[in-house]
């Protein structure tokens, strides 16, 4: 499961500096070079930190994870991290919204606030006239985040591929950007028809601390070119298919096998630069993102249930061969879940696993359709099915939570470190799920809000994997 087989004999001097940086960091301001700097918020009246709760949460997001494809398979005992963790703590269904649209939920996860609150409002945002489209930015984002006020409150954070963190934010910590993976990389890059300027001088951009940049290298500048064994895992295609996907250098958004394998050498630069990250001292606050399973879901559902897909020419062979990718998708990030625990271990840790929604077939599948998502794209989830909530460990008590939504996750992980929950975030702390021992020496509290004298900026800062990543999105049909 581990992929990392190098250890950088100077990781452990950038991540000294990594976890010198303190203080308060607040207010994205993006400068010329494109690096998201911050200023401090803190003015004369601000009030004095609570008494600090010590703590160490993982929080793990993985995109349009569902129980009605988990369950069968905790069942079935082949999902032992995650049994280990609802065995342990609490499961519910997580509220979501409409549209689902990743960028907004995920936002909204990150900041307890709707939409039309933190300015996340699409896959894309429009240009200029006669300039292309890009994607979201973290300068864009009216309020503070997750990472922001955990920062502020001087506790230390690891943020991991998380929807529109480009540029990087300074944090009490470090941040890997969602547009931070294969900028090193030439070949991926071209393989992706990326402008030519994504090279080394565009990864500080990407990443915080700057230095973490060449101790990441190793994790996020990967080939195009994998082996077929690894690809075999997921796709049993016949040897002579597997290897061409394996080696084909372009993506494909046409090509299920194609989108699929971009889409997990993505998932996998960002959990194996997780691990080289927190390798020498692990942030008190870990929050990971990973995308993989929802792209799984999109194109392969109709063999995992044709019945539920009624135009799906599905035959019996096609089934055998590829009726399990999603299900072993969920099998890998359950592993990747238990590499997670060694160093969050449950017995010391608060973990929290959620979904920004669920999934299902698409009704409108039609292989001949016009519209590219519904050719496609056999699974969906436009009417906002719910996504998974899972906690366990410290101060985490057995009682089940009471229909907890998407805006209830920043409010509950501040809550967990004794900190106010902002009075404008519209979700709650979940005390329900609290153990009254924690909540009796650390009552909840609130303040008005986290986000004074915030800047943000209405225009996208383009990035070199822009182009890269539009191409991604296309491939899921989410954008034209």
């Amino acid at each position: 499961m581990n992929r990392i087989t190098h250890n950088p004999p100077l990781i452990c001097l950038a991540l000294l500096s990594l976890f010198s940086a303190c203080g308060p960091q607040e207010n994205p301001k993006v400068q010329n070079d494109g690096v998201t700097e911050t200023k401090t918020a803190l003015k004369a009246e601000t009030p004095p930190l609570p008494e600090r709760v010590e703590r160490r949460l993982l929080l793990l997001g993985l995109d349009g994870a569902d129980f009605t494809v988990m369950d069968p398979l905790l069942d079935s005992g082949k999902l032992p991290n995650f049994t280990r963790l609802i065995q342990a703590g609490v499961r519910a269904p997580l509220k979501t919204f409409e549209p689902t649209a990743s960028p907004l939920i995920w936002t909204s996860i990150a900041t307890g606030v709707p939409h039309e609150r933190h300015g996340i409002a699409d896959f894309v945002v429009e240009g200029a006239q006669g300039e292309p489209a890009l994607l979201p930015t973290s300068n864009m984002r009216k309020v503070a985040a997750l990472w922001n006020i955990l920062s502020k409150a001087e506790r230390t954070v690891g943020v991991v591929g998380y929807w529109a963190s480009y540029p990087a934010e300074k944090v009490n910590g470090f941040l890997i950007s969602d547009q931070a993976n294969t900028l090193r990389n030439d070949s991926y890059a071209s393989a992706l028809s990326v402008r030519s300027s994504a090279t080394v001088e565009a990864m500080p951009a990407a990443v915080y601390p700057r230095g973490l940049a060449e101790f990441l290298k190793p994790a996020l500048a990967l080939s195009a070119d994998v082996a077929p064994s690894e690809l075999g895992r997921f796709l049993l295609l016949p040897e002579k298919k597997l290897a061409a996907v394996a080696k084909s250098p372009k993506i494909d958004v046409e090509d299920i096998y194609s989108i699929f394998k971009f889409a997990w050498l993505i998932d996998r630069s960002f959990v194996d630069a997780t691990q080289l990250a927190i390798s020498e001292k692990a942030p008190e606050f870990l929050l990971v993102y990973l995308n993989g399973l929802d792209a799984a879901e999109h194109h392969f559902w109709k063999f995992k249930d044709p019945a539920s897909v009624p135009k799906a020419k599905v035959s019996d062979q096609q089934r055998a061969i590829l009726g399990g990718v999603i299900d072993e998708y969920y099998i890998y990030m359950d592993e990747v879940l238990g590499k997670l625990l060694e160093t969050y271990p449950l017995e010391t840790s608060t973990i929290i696993v959620i979904s920004d929604h669920g999934h299902h077939a698409n009704p409108h599948y039609d292989p001949k359709s016009q519209d590219h998502y519904n050719r496609v794209c056999s699974g969906g989830h436009e009417d906002a099915p719910s996504g998974i909530f899972i906690t366990a460990g410290k101060d985490i008590s057995t009682r089940p939570a009471r229909a907890p939504s998407v805006y209830d996750i920043t409010p509950t992980v501040l809550a967990l470190f004794g900190l106010p929950v902002g009075k404008d975030m519209v979700g709650r702390a979940l005390s329900e799920i609290l153990d009254p021992a924690f909540l009796s020496a650390h009552p909840l509290t609130t303040i008005d809000t986290h986000s004074s004298g915030w800047t943000h900026s209405d225009a996208p800062v383009a990035s070199p994997m822009s182009d890269a990543l539009r191409k991604k999105l296309e491939g899921l049909g989410y954008i034209k």
